[in-house]
């Protein structure tokens, strides 16, 4: 045991000594976890070997075969505890080399975000998504979703609001995912290529964000309290703000940042959004029809407006290089829109 320096008032001896005493105490308790868990694997691994071991049967007959059939399957399952964590937990003999991951570790201890993390991963496999798929699908529910839209909301992505409008509409085939047909190759039906419906008003976000959010919470259910709220505070923006598409826009980029980084849409110190600031979508500056005849329309290049303009600017320009396509279509000119 460290010796107490020499020349430390009382109260910092006191401090020093309650300090190694804590050091001395967890150094001990983590050697212990190590020889249990050690013993532990040992014992698994002892188990195993006598299961096989006894599955060797000699000149066996049916019931033996059988019997034997089992006892292999038994010890598939029979492993070491370690074997049996997450694929995702990190093993305590790394964190205990680098202790500053473990600090990452306790910062991440969000409850909510980790059971939408853990139901996530659950749903990860293929087959898996594919089975819940056609469980979700056979629901009663108000506008229902097509396939694709559920791989993309059980994966927790981001989902284009204008593709899920168009969705909804009568005569869309909702079992529009793409068929393989020889590798690297798959078929697509048209109407489910690129097809989007431009959000002009409160009533279509309105529309749009109740299916998305009835079937969010189908699969998340933790996050019901959270998709409320979120919902309650745009509604107050379209309130606040003159133009409905600049509301629009900026519900389509809080959610793209959440698919990026996952937090709490109800937290609105997360709303911090460049794009609420961008005051040219709000079209409310008393310009003359003929000037707004010749401005290029931005709306049209965030995707978010219908032809023709009602607000009397230019489509089919990029409002960043000036060829003939969207901004949001070019991830450099995009960037730059957004900037």
């Amino acid at each position: 045991r460290e010796a107490t320096p020499a020349g430390l008032s009382d109260e910092e001896a006191t401090a020093f000594q309650k300090a190694r005493d804590e050091a001395t105490t967890n150094a001990q308790t983590l050697d212990q976890q190590r020889a249990q868990e050690a013993a532990n694997a040992l014992s698994w691994n002892l188990l195993r070997a006598k299961v096989i071991s006894a599955s060797s049967l000699i000149n066996p007959s049916p019931f033996s075969k059988s019997l034997s059939s089992y006892a292999k399957q038994l010890a598939n399952l029979i492993s070491s505890p370690s074997s049996s964590q997450s694929s995702g937990a990190i093993p305590s003999s790394v964190l205990d080399a680098a202790p500053h991951l473990a600090k990452l570790v306790s910062d991440l201890s969000d409850s909510h975000l980790e059971a939408t993390w853990k139901l996530r991963e659950a749903y990860a496999t293929d087959k898996a998504i594919d089975s819940i798929i056609d469980l979700l699908q056979r629901q009663h529910m108000h506008e229902p979703i097509a396939r694709s839209i559920w791989r993309d909301i059980i994966q927790d992505r981001y989902v284009n609001f204008e593709k899920l409008y168009v969705s909804i509409l009568p005569g869309y085939d909702h079992h529009d995912e793409a068929k393989e047909f020889v590798s690297g190759y798959a078929i697509i039906k048209k109407d489910s290529v690129n097809v989007c419906h431009p959000l002009s008003d409160e009533a279509d976000w309105i529309r749009v964000f109740g299916a998305w959010e009835a079937a969010v919470i189908m699969v998340y259910p933790h996050r019901k309290n959270e998709l409320v709220s979120y919902h309650r505070y745009i509604s107050d923006l379209f309130h606040a703000i003159p133009s409905p598409l600049t509301t629009i826009c900026l519900d389509a980029e809080v959610r793209e940042c959440y698919a990026r980084s996952p937090f709490h849409l109800d937290d609105q110190s997360k709303m911090d959004i460049p794009l609420y600031n961008k005051r040219p979508l709000a079209a409310n500056s008393p310009t003359s029809p003929l000037k707004r005849s010749s401005s290029i329309c931005l709306n049209w290049n965030f995707s978010n407006c219908a032809d023709p303009c009602p607000n009397k600017r230019r489509h089919g320009i990029c409002s960043e290089c000036g060829d003939k396509h969207r901004a949001r279509d070019i991830d450099e000119c995009f960037s730059a829109l957004r900037a």
